[in-house]
């Protein structure tokens, strides 16, 4: 049996076996408590990220990798397409070659996979039992997230781009696809309504989407692209100095206040589409935790306005608001779950090099309007090759300067009903980290393919413990349930206990789900939260299981899994329980919600 964890669009393949256990309450109790939560809804949304001290341009670390004892295979999702775009089946190995930055691979398997056609019918639940997931029996379906971006889209845009998704919902009566459809605006992303086959259901929560005002939209983001104001036009005492036809020299007061003002509107703009940034990557981080454990290849449509920031992967930087690593993480956790990114850009047809009463422009912008328009005009074009860019990183395509916005949510959808997938096992003597670039040739005249454009490879890729305190706070924080390990919780009944009450429950992890090392040792964590009405954390708890386990241990995880147990004891009122478990050897991690009503 191959058991493994993934890398970028990569795969880790264990030499060791992959065991678990159940009932199993060994362990080191305790640890640190959960981070401090913010009021707010009842399922409260992220944090929203802390960009202020991040530098404008951080460097990618590219010191040698350190590989384990493992073996290391990548997976790449592969389309092959005939120039009707139809898909080309029935191809093996022979077909196919794959290389690693220019250097051809060793394709260990080859496999062509198909959505199944057989409607989705939902699971039977209990009310007092939950699960995190979803139930997709038959075969693999086409699963697709529709994100509508109220960070970077015009406040007018929004109500374009969400009409887009009602017409093209209120058409599809296909039943072989799961949709699941999500609001991402500075406060973390928010579920319009999780995965359901019933496009009718869709179309009224998307109806009752409101736009609201992004918070990119009201500064002029041409300010970034045209520098700083010249610190040498300012004397700094009296501040602009001009000489009239006399030689006689004064102050120019306006002058100097518009100067002032435009440099530090240029700081609010800049520290706005860093807060963008951090928010739009932060929403791919959790999109592919909810996605992760999904079996097959996933399309996030991703309805937006813009992206705030620029991608150089030859020097390793971004243009405003995050770190390298930030980004790299990001494209590397949506290429591990196997999603696939499409642009879809809600603006439609856009004319950059004209202005309009859209445009939001300071005084300095109005008094040397050429410039600002060619700083708008290469703005707009770094915004649709960013777009591009992120379509291709993850195997996608970007929908950009077209008005039939509905179609191209159709084609998003429909695109990769089959592909193939194929494997090759990673050079170990490559320690280099960073980008690795793809290309796949197939064999067979007249076919198109795409695939990934290449994977990140990191110490963070090899090493989960890195991101471990981030991704335990992430995962209690955020609204989306974490798929990649399953997780059951069972409720008991409320009893009385005193004037509070009382509620048991238990949680199960599968047999064969958490990994144990060549030693046997396991490193596996529980975490809850119980929150109230208001989002205010009101009883947190975490278990740590950091153990060599005996035969008589091991033979549970492999029969029973992982059980815990505990009771909850809270004056009387309605909460919710947040439960999130992380493997510590793979880094996955799986999280639900579960409804509290002490009654």
């Amino acid at each position: 049996m191959r058991s493994g964890k993934r890398i970028g669009s990569a795969v880790v393949l264990l030499c060791c076996g992959v065991l678990l256990t159940a009932g199993m309450l060994y362990g080191q109790k305790g640890g640190s408590p959960p981070p401090s939560y913010q009021p707010g809804s009842h399922v409260p949304s992220a944090p929203m990220p802390n960009v202020s001290t991040v530098p404008q341009f951080q460097s990618f670390d590219k010191s040698p990798l350190k590989f384990s004892a493992r073996a290391y295979y990548v997976l790449v999702p592969v389309l092959v397409h005939d120039k009707n775009n139809q898909h080309v089946g029935g191809l093996d190995k022979d077909f196919f070659q794959l290389f690693e930055d220019g250097k051809e691979q060793k394709i260990s398997s080859v496999d062509e996979i198909k959505t199944s056609t057989s409607p989705v019918v939902a699971a039977a639940r209990s009310a007092n039992e939950f699960t995190n997931q979803p139930t997709v029996e038959g075969g693999e379906r086409r699963i697709t997230v529709i994100a509508l971006d109220l960070i970077n889209t015009p406040f007018l845009d929004q109500a374009g781009g969400r009409q887009a998704a009602i017409k093209f919902l209120a058409e599809n009566i296909s039943g072989d696809s799961l949709f699941q459809l999500v609001t991402l605006d500075n406060n973390g992303v928010h579920v319009v309504h999780d995965f359901t086959s019933d496009t009718a259901v869709l179309v009224k929560a998307l109806k009752a989407v409101s736009s609201k005002f992004s918070s990119t939209n009201t500064i002029d983001r041409t300010l970034v692209r045209q520098g700083s104001t010249n610190p040498g036009d300012v004397d700094s005492a009296h501040g602009i100095v001009y000489t009239n036809a006399g030689g006689v020299q004064g102050v120019d007061f306006e002058s100097t206040a518009l100067t002032l003002m435009a440099g530090a509107e240029k700081q609010y703009a800049e520290y706005q589409d860093g807060l963008a940034a951090a928010s739009t990557l932060e929403g791919f981080q959790q999109i592919a935790q909810r996605l992760n454990g999904i079996p097959g290849r996933k399309s996030l449509i991703w309805i937006t306005g813009s992206f705030p920031f620029t991608i150089d992967t030859g020097t390793n930087t971004i243009s405003t608001g995050v770190s390298w690593d930030g980004y790299m993480r990001a494209m590397q956790m949506l290429n591990a779950a196997n999603v696939v990114l499409y642009p879809v850009d809600a603006r439609g047809l856009v004319i950059a090099d004209q202005a309009d009463a859209s445009m939001h422009l300071t005084g300095k912008a109005l008094a040397t309007l050429p410039d600002s328009m060619n700083a708008a005009s290469r703005d707009h074009a770094d915004t649709l090759a960013t777009m591009r860019a992120f379509a291709e990183m993850t195997g996608g395509r970007a929908y950009l300067n077209r008005n039939d916005l509905e179609r191209a949510l159709r084609e998003a959808n429909e695109d990769g009903a089959s592909y193939y997938m194929l494997s090759y096992a990673l050079d170990k003597n490559n320690t280099k980290p960073g980008w690795r670039k793809f290309k796949v040739v197939v064999k067979k005249p007249d076919c198109h393919v795409r695939t990934r454009a290449g994977f990140f490879i990191s110490r963070q890729t090899l090493d989960p413990n890195n991101t471990e305190k981030v991704d335990i706070f992430n995962a209690l924080n955020s609204p989306l349930e974490y798929t990649s390990i399953p997780v059951r919780v069972k409720l008991d009944a409320t009893a009385d206990s005193g004037k509070n009450k009382k509620i048991g429950f238990a949680l199960f992890v599968p047999p064969n789900v958490a990994k144990v090392d060549e030693k046997n040792h396991l490193s596996f964590e529980v975490w809850y939260t119980v929150r109230d009405a208001k989002g205010k954390d009101v009883a947190h708890k975490n278990q740590i299981y950091n153990v060599d386990l005996t035969p008589v241990m091991l033979a549970q995880l492999q029969s029973q899994g992982i059980g815990y147990n505990d009771t909850v004891e809270l004056p009387p009122g309605r909460y919710n329980l947040r439960v999130v478990v992380r493997d510590n050897f793979t880094g996955q991690m799986g999280s639900l919600w579960a409804p509290l009503k002490m009654e």
